[in-house]
């Protein structure tokens, strides 16, 4: 039986996009929507990763997919058996605008 995915794995991904080291890909059909509530679906590193948005904040990773094929999900993260907490959970308020902000120039572009 292959592990799950754990927090500390996804992090790196989304400081690397915040500060410009990583690029990503939308999954086709996802992009960021601004104030909607809705998920949004990338790839970044072989991973692919879908955060839960709620009323246009980053509210919670639901599922990152692992190159390997390893999963996580908030509702492991969220139990007592992961000993993390959800990604976004360590990101600084900071960190969620400027994640929010990388997500608003990729669609952009893609809709130019």
């Amino acid at each position: 039986m292959k592990g799950q995915v754990q927090p500390h794995e996804i992090l790196p991904l989304y400081r690397g996009i915040i500060s410009g080291e990583l690029d990503f890909e939308f999954a086709p059909t996802y992009y960021w929507t601004g104030r909607t509530t809705t998920s949004i679906e990338f790839f970044c590193q072989d991973y692919r990763v879908r955060i839960f948005v709620d009323a246009g904040e980053l509210d919670y990773t639901d599922i990152a997919v692992a190159p390997d094929g390893r999963e996580g999900d908030f509702d492991y993260w969220e139990c007592d058996l992961c000993e993390e907490d959800d990604p976004i959970d360590y990101l600084s308020d900071e960190e969620h605008l400027l994640l929010i902000k990388r997500f608003e120039v990729k669609t952009n572009e893609l809709l130019k």
